[in-house]
């Protein structure tokens, strides 16, 4: 049961980082798109696209690694606080 559990774990979290990384990937690019052409004449695209997706997937690990936490102890918490009632 333990694996099991794992790995449905283990599997949304790669399937909703994966989503996050792709929609924030999405908003950036289309924002570096309306940017004025000057603006971007002397950057290394595949420099910007490499650093644009290394970024996402920094920020996008650490909010949802840090959102498990909270809503994990947030449940833990309020599960103690039913024990101690009861």
């Amino acid at each position: 049961m333990n694996i099991i559990s794992s790995f449905l774990v283990s599997y949304l979290y790669v399937k909703i980082q994966t989503k996050a990384m792709v929609n924030l990937n999405f908003d950036i690019l289309n924002h570096v798109i309306k940017l004025p052409v000057l603006y971007l004449k002397d950057t290394d695209n595949v420099y910007l696209t490499q650093r644009i997706n290394a970024d996402s997937n920094t920020v996008i690990s650490f909010v949802l690694r840090n959102f498990l936490e909270i809503l994990t102890n947030a449940l833990s918490i309020i599960f103690l606080i039913y024990i101690y009632k009861y």
